[in-house]
């Protein structure tokens, strides 16, 4: 038996580890079914001050990273789910509604990115902190956007997840 590492857990179909994808789903199905926990995310912000409460053992009884997946996997948000090692990215996930370019597994946090500020020994934010939407996305110049980064350090892992929530200022969501 194989160890099963971050990179396996994360796995999505076409990555030649379908098997690891399979066995995530079915336990995601299984730990948090789809539609009870769509209804107890919802109205919940992508912010890590939320999910906490959603993997608590009074709830979903998970690892935060397991119910962050799951709630970027169900929500309506524009949102993703952005973990990184030693300033590096290692991997990304996106809710549906997130339509926007962010950097790639491999490439360097953005220097003006709360998870950076992390990575440098900064206290994580699990709020929302408003930034520039030009820290994490390539958006068109004009875009009316306002971007939040909520953070999360991991230290037994050496990873820093960030949930980055975009708000289309027309959107007419109220915070």
């Amino acid at each position: 038996m194989g160890w099963c590492g971050e990179e396996d857990m994360t796995a999505r179909a076409g990555s030649g580890k379908q098997y690891e994808w399979e066995a995530n789903d079915f336990a995601a199905e299984l730990l948090m079914p789809r539609r009870p926990f769509q209804s107890d995310a919802q109205g919940r912000d992508p912010i890590f001050r939320d999910l906490v409460e959603l993997a608590d053992p009074g709830m979903y009884d998970v690892s935060v990273t397991a119910a962050a997946l799951r709630y970027v996997e169900v929500t309506s948000e524009a949102c993703a789910l952005v973990c990184s090692r030693a300033g590096a990215i290692e991997w990304v996930a996106k809710s549906d509604a997130f339509r926007y370019r962010v950097p790639w597994r491999g490439d360097a946090l953005p220097g003006a990115s709360v998870a950076r500020a992390v990575c440098n020994g900064a206290e994580p934010n699990d709020g929302a902190e408003t930034l520039d939407p030009y820290v994490w996305l390539e958006v068109e110049h004009g875009d009316s956007l306002e971007v939040f980064e909520s953070t999360l350090s991991i230290p037994s892992q050496g990873q820093v997840l960030s949930l980055v929530w975009v708000v289309a200022e027309d959107s007419g969501h109220d915070d």
